[in-house]
């Protein structure tokens, strides 16, 4: 599954960095870690272990699934628009 993310800066630059470290893609790392949190917090300790990047949700207008929902179909409808006008 493909998934399209904005990351900050210093998450980016530290998924850059453990990607040349460890030898590995971004998507890799991200993947790892991702997993890493949820083991986690099926285990019950949502307190990730010192030097350990956490994973917090966001708190946004789009958390809705309605909302997200309508969103992607406007970035659909944008992209097919755009190839049409090729």
């Amino acid at each position: 599954m493909t998934i399209r993310v904005t990351l900050s800066g210093d998450v980016a630059n530290y998924l850059e960095g453990q990607s040349l470290t460890q030898n590995k893609s971004c998507d890799q790392i991200a993947d790892e870690l991702l997993r890493r949190v949820i083991a986690s917090e099926r285990d019950g300790g949502d307190t990730p272990k010192q030097g350990e990047p956490r994973a917090v949700a966001h708190q946004s207008a789009l958390n809705s699934d309605n909302c997200l929902n309508q969103t992607l179909d406007d970035l659909y409808i944008e992209d097919y628009l755009e190839k049409a006008r090729r």
